[in-house]
């Protein structure tokens, strides 16, 4: 009976332990076009981590700022990028492939 009921909490927390966390994190974004930068702005990413050395990144609702101009871009997600993780605990993205960017809100 001991044995069942181990390896019956084994296969419930092997789901559980295999859910990735999705982090949320706020800070300034500056977007460089053409070496021209916009000023920083206050900007949410959601960030994924899948746990096999991919994460998903996404952007909602973005708007690209430059002077008193505003243009709504849109939602922009990437599944699966791959990243790498540097001594200093810095990650490191990289993706050379067409984004989707959906109609924001």
């Amino acid at each position: 009976m001991k044995k069942f009921l181990l390896m019956m909490l084994a296969v419930c927390l092997v789901p559980v332990m295999g859910m990735a966390e999705t982090k949320t994190y706020t800070d300034n974004l500056v977007v460089t076009i053409n070496d021209a930068s916009t000023q920083p702005q206050e900007t949410t990413i959601f960030f994924t981590d899948n746990g096999d050395g991919t994460c998903n990144f996404a952007l909602n609702n973005f708007c690209l700022e430059a002077g008193d101009s505003k243009m709504g871009v849109g939602n922009i997600k990437v599944d699966t990028l791959t990243y790498a993780v540097g001594e200093d605990g810095i990650g490191v993205f990289s993706c050379d492939r067409v984004i989707q960017i959906s109609k924001g809100d």
